[in-house]
């Protein structure tokens, strides 16, 4: 599957807000084009931001964990040594 692929069927299950979100950036990266950024870099920042955007909609509705625990977990999963 393709990353265009991927992104449309992500925003098949994307709420309003985000696709609104995603407009915005998709007209502010039409009106100021950068040089240095391909479209591949394009599609990747807008794939992150959806993420986000979805990350924090899960978490409105209390599907989230504190960022606190999150890492605590990170560090088990990882065995990382707690900072002394």
């Amino acid at each position: 599957m393709t990353k265009r692929e991927q992104l449309l069927q992500e925003l098949e299950h994307t709420s309003g807000d985000v696709l609104d979100s995603v407009l915005e950036f998709l007209r502010f990266i039409n009106a100021h084009p950068a040089q240095n950024i391909d479209t591949a870099q394009r599609i990747d920042t807008l794939e992150t931001i959806i993420g986000i955007r979805k990350g924090l909609e899960e978490f409105d509705r209390g599907e989230g964990i504190p960022a606190a625990q999150a890492l605590e977990d990170l560090q088990h999963r990882l065995n990382i040594p707690p900072k002394p």
